[in-house]
């Protein structure tokens, strides 16, 4: 996959991500949102450490 195409998948992903912490926090009960939120999060960084990797070669 192309750098430019894993930063965008990175860059969907904080924002999907953003949208759903933006939800949990109208319903402090809705604890799946914000586990969610933070496993995309973790799919945005690995996008981000593979177009690094690409970059660095």
């Amino acid at each position: 996959m192309s750098i430019s195409s894993n930063l965008q998948l990175a860059s969907d992903a904080i924002e999907d991500a953003k949208k759903r912490l933006n939800r949990a926090k109208d319903d402090v009960d809705d604890d799946y949102e914000i586990r969610q939120a933070l496993k995309i999060l973790d799919e945005a960084s690995s996008y981000i450490r593979i177009a690094t990797a690409e970059l660095s070669k």
